[in-house]
């Protein structure tokens, strides 16, 4: 059994949210709906340029033009889509901390073999380690998930000891949860 007191601050909550960011964005899902939102105009774009050169004897050079200029758009697109997306998480992260009443407030933890336990002076929550659906981490939070995308608890590892955070990990692996993060 683990046991322990943090307390959640701003730089926590956007650390975890950044986490949840790029496991979410870099993941299947995230990369297939890059894809899906971004692709399909660029394709678009160039089956109709082809089109076009090839009616107006524009051949190969016209053609590879078109081509490198849909990859440019294609990629701009998307780093509009991520820089848009980071900026909105962002904001997520700083409403979260705001509105959720965490400024200041002790959260104490209880892990056994069956589940984890949070509670502070308003909220009590009791989660197995099979309602976890996923969990992420990197080196500054540990994001227990029971709903994907952005329904998760936050773990701060500055306010958890190495032990504790690996004995939750172990416990995680020992239930089945699987682990998400960017694609490797």
């Amino acid at each position: 059994m683990s046991h322990g007191i943090y307390t959640l601050t701003e730089a926590d909550v956007i650390a975890a949210y950044r986490l949840c960011f790029r496991t979410y964005m870099f993941s299947h899902t995230g990369l297939r709906q890059i894809g899906l939102f971004l692709l399909w105009p660029v394709a678009l774009g160039l089956g109709t340029g082809l089109f076009i050169a090839r009616d107006n004897g524009f051949g190969v050079l016209g053609g590879g033009m078109i081509l490198a200029l849909c990859v440019l758009v294609f990629l701009l697109l998307a780093g509009l889509y991520l820089a848009f997306g980071y900026s909105r998480y962002r904001r997520q992260a700083h409403e979260y901390y705001r509105a959720g009443g965490l400024q200041g407030v002790a959260i104490e933890w209880t892990c056994t073999e069956q589940g984890r336990h949070a509670s502070t002076p308003n909220i009590q929550t009791d989660f197995a380690w099979t309602d976890y659906r996923s969990w992420a981490e990197d080196t500054e939070t540990l994001l227990l998930y029971w709903a994907l995308p952005l329904q998760f608890q936050i773990i701060p590892k500055r306010g958890v000891s190495a032990h504790d955070i690996t004995t939750m990990r172990n416990y995680l692996i020992a239930a089945a949860v699987p682990q998400i993060g960017p694609l490797r």
